[in-house]
């Protein structure tokens, strides 16, 4: 299996912040596990502030009513791609943006591989941050896992940890791999946990 690596990748959603997943792998990683493409309604949701410990898990608002999951490949790799919007008729609009790879705005979005352990679907996604003076500052790691129950519900749960600041790379650029490194010993910063249910099937 080889590991594509990258250390500069700008994402189209989010300008100024480089984006890298990875665990991205060039073997066709098609799973036993299908996750419908479609529109699901979220029924919970719940986060941590200061501490990844599930048991502070506090429920509140989620940041948007529907999110859409859509499964696409990558050079040979197989991802589901999960976005959130505002109600049915904005996910039905942005689902067909990214079928046909164009950008459009949303609050939030999560990758993860199609390739479960265990029957967790995982993925990675790292900011790189912002150069301030010389200064890499708010790279982070967000580590994603999505779980699919065979009624059509989805747990997606996502731990973020901040990389402590650290200096740019020797070309003067702050890296997603520059920030990983930083957040070596740094304790998760925090945790959500989002449920939805399929309300719409594609």
């Amino acid at each position: 299996m080889k590991f594509i690596s990258t250390n500069r990748l700008i994402s189209i959603f989010v300008p100024a912040l480089a984006i890298v997943f990875t665990t991205a792998c060039t073997d066709d990683n098609e799973s036993d596990t299908t996750i419908p493409d479609g529109v699901y309604a979220v029924n919970a949701y719940s986060e941590t502030s200061g501490s990844c410990d599930s048991s502070q898990l506090v429920s509140t608002t989620a940041r948007s009513e529907h999110f859409f999951v859509s499964r696409k490949s990558f050079f040979g790799t197989y991802y589901y791609f999960v976005a959130g919007c505002n109600d049915l008729a904005e996910c039905e609009t942005n689902y067909g943006k990214h079928r046909r790879n164009e950008s459009f705005s949303l609050p939030y979005s999560y990758t993860v591989l199609d390739a479960p352990e265990e029957g967790v679907f995982q993925g990675e996604t790292v900011f790189s941050g912002y150069n301030m003076g010389g200064t890499c500052t708010d790279g982070k790691v967000e580590a994603h896992e999505l779980e699919f129950e065979k009624n059509k519900t989805i747990t997606l749960t996502n731990r973020t940890t901040f990389a402590a600041n650290h200096a740019v790379d020797s070309e003067g650029f702050c890296t997603t791999d520059g920030a990983k490194a930083a957040t070596t010993g740094v304790p998760c910063s925090s945790m959500s946990v989002l449920r939805g249910d399929l309300v719409k099937e594609y």
